[in-house]
């Protein structure tokens, strides 16, 4: 059996990723904060986990908001 694939946002700061869950929350993105997986890197140690369909609102809600990601992936 598959295993269910996420979108993960990675972030360079715990406030980037604390700006994020506000901003992401505000909007209707849905997600939450959580423990990087081990396949990723980031320099917080924490990232935004979605719906991989939410991947363009997530750039463009960022984009639009001067927010830093690090890092989109699908695993």
């Amino acid at each position: 059996m598959k295993q269910k694939e996420y979108l993960y946002v990675t972030f360079n700061t715990t406030t980037d990723s604390i700006e994020a869950e506000s901003l992401f929350k505000s909007k209707g993105i849905p997600g939450r904060l959580v423990i990087i997986p081990r396949e990723l890197s980031a320099g917080c140690g924490m990232a935004w986990r979605s719906e991989p369909n939410w991947k363009d609102l997530i750039e463009k809600t960022a984009d639009e908001n001067s927010l830093s990601l690090k890092q989109l992936a699908i695993i």
